[in-house]
């Protein structure tokens, strides 16, 4: 094939890592969507049925590729356990907020939970791993600040589902930073921890005066069935995707997600985005927008530095 051949195979599987990774994110970023399908079921019901059919689906999956003896592998290690377990009460948190703000008609501020996220993280690290701030880190995370105390003060009320959000899910990031295993096996890990105790919390529910779901009303039925599929689909692709795409590339694309999700709550769904509200978001884009720039030219600078010389 030549000399061209090998660059055209790079371009084509970077290709498809970038398509992924847009992918993954557009599709978190439009999910509230999904989940207002499901406003007639109480968000913790949702949340326990997406587990509960999220590991049905996994367990076939494994089942179809034939990786139980690797899986089993991951699930015998006691600090794998013990990550997984802990990734899985943040991981729960997570979702059920994530599902009521939707249903609650608060995406947009969901929305900035997912933009504080990276912000959120940074900070972890420097609390939990004694990890250095960056100046210009520190200059993100102090406007970022600045902008929730403005909305706080703005509203009324802290924007308490925004930093909830930001919150576990920087929590469950740095859980699983320690992580020895792959993106299928946590999040299987994760769901067998919570299956359990919330299917026999459906299935008392389901027996009980005020069922979870009307099984005379198949489209929800349907929409809960699908629980599983907008879960893991997802997170394989992106999985997926981070192994093929450089981490600068994909911190990037990751803000797709919130942006989309933004968007969805002021157009679709109508939500009142005036006022102050418009000022103390503007300081916190800008102090993403200031903290993206820096971690990809550093990233940059990073990858330029640690090249062998040829």
């Amino acid at each position: 094939m030549g000399k061209g051949s090998p660059k055209a195979v790079g371009q084509t599987v970077s290709g498809l890592g970038l398509g992924l990774a847009i992918a993954a994110n557009g599709w978190w970023g439009m999910s509230p969507i999904f989940w207002k399908q499901l406003s007639s079921v109480a968000a913790f019901d949702a949340v326990a049925h997406r587990v509960v059919w999220s590991a049905v689906l996994l367990a076939l999956v494994h089942t179809l590729r034939g990786r139980w003896s690797e899986f089993l592998a991951v699930a015998r290690k006691p600090r794998n356990l013990g990550v997984g377990a802990a990734s899985s009460m943040m991981l729960f948190a997570n979702w059920s907020i994530f599902v009521w703000a939707v249903g609650e008609g608060r995406v947009i501020e969901s929305a900035l939970g997912y933009f504080l996220n990276p912000l959120v993280s940074v900070l972890l690290g420097r609390v939990v791993f004694a990890e250095k701030l960056r100046p210009v880190q520190l200059v993100s995370v102090v406007l970022a600040a600045i902008g929730v105390v403005w909305l706080t003060v703005d509203v009324g009320t802290l924007p308490w589902v925004a930093l909830s959000l930001g919150v576990s899910f920087g929590i469950y990031g740095a859980i699983r930073k320690s992580a020895a295993f792959e993106a299928l096996d946590g999040l299987s890990l994760e769901v067998g921890f919570l299956v359990v105790p919330l299917l026999l919390y459906l299935f008392v529910q389901q027996l009980g005066d005020a069922p979870t779901v009307d099984f005379a009303e198949p489209r929800v039925v349907v929409f809960l069935l699908l629980t599983s599929v907008v879960t893991t689909v997802p997170l394989v692709a992106f999985a997926r995707a981070v192994r093929l795409v450089p981490l600068s590339v994909v911190g990037i694309i990751q803000y797709l997600n919130p942006t989309l999700q933004f968007l969805v709550g002021v157009v679709l769904y109508n939500e009142a985005f005036e006022g102050g509200q418009v000022l103390g978001y503007s300081i916190i884009w800008v102090a993403v927008a200031i903290f993206a720039a820096e971690s990809s030219r550093h990233a940059r600078r990073t990858h330029i530095g640690n090249r062998k010389p040829s």
